[in-house]
């Protein structure tokens, strides 16, 4: 039913795009998707695939969305959101020690306790997770680190214990452990390539590859994701 509304609205938004030929092109917050992706999520929920998968790609290429996607299909998800936080380490525990609260707030407290002390590194909070519940960890805008909170957030991942899975999402990463990473089979990386809209989706949504590129403030955009008549990059 979705994919039904999805195709309607697409060609409603190329029927009333203004010019002929043009999309309506927005920025804009997250919002419901109206296009589910099931090839992106089997790459990451897979039971075959890298239990880290670092998605790394410029605005508009859908990765809230699917952070968003992937943490529903889980029973027990935290989400880690960095838009609004510094780069620093600190900012990073916050934000995960407020993620986990409504999952287990005792275990949220513990976390806050050794941080204070100055006790957690990022091998000791992995460990400390293992008390979780098969559990999703997703961070978004992990490109707003600095070096250090990069390699603090990679050391957390690294030493996840299974069966926990996470999913960094960000514009770039600039620590040389990415590479290492995924040259070692500990994560699994997915770019612009692996998120572009398929032929099938583009179908779906009653679009033509053609239509993914608009123009957002006078420049070229990536144009990834589709909500009613208007088409908002992330």
């Amino acid at each position: 039913m979705l994919l039904d509304m999805a195709v309607g609205r697409g060609e409603a938004a190329r029927a009333g795009g203004g010019a002929e030929g043009q999309v309506p092109v927005h920025s804009g917050g997250v919002r419901p998707a109206l296009l589910t992706r099931p090839r992106l999520l089997q790459a990451i929920l897979g039971e075959e695939t890298p239990r880290v998968t670092l998605l790394i790609a410029p605005s508009g290429y859908g990765k809230s969305v699917l952070l968003g996607q992937a943490g529903a299909q889980v029973p027990a998800h935290v989400a880690v959101d960095l838009r609004e936080t510094g780069g620093q380490v600190d900012a990073l525990v916050q934000a995960l020690i407020a993620g986990i609260q409504a999952l287990n707030p005792a275990l949220a407290e513990s976390l806050q306790e050794t941080q204070e002390g100055d006790r957690l590194t990022p091998q000791r909070a992995a460990a400390m997770l293992a008390s979780l519940p098969p559990t999703l960890l997703t961070v978004d805008h992990a490109e707003r680190l600095g070096p250090d909170g990069e390699a603090w957030l990679l050391g957390l991942v690294r030493h996840l214990p299974a069966p926990h899975r996470a999913l960094v999402a960000a514009r770039t990463l600039s620590t040389f452990e990415v590479p290492y990473l995924v040259a070692t089979g500990t994560a699994g990386r997915l770019g612009p390539e692996q998120l572009a809209l398929q032929s099938e989706e583009l179908a779906a949504l009653g679009l033509r590859p053609e239509d993914q590129i608009g123009v957002c403030s006078g420049r070229a955009v990536p144009i990834m994701l589709y909500y009613g008549t208007d088409i908002f990059t992330l």
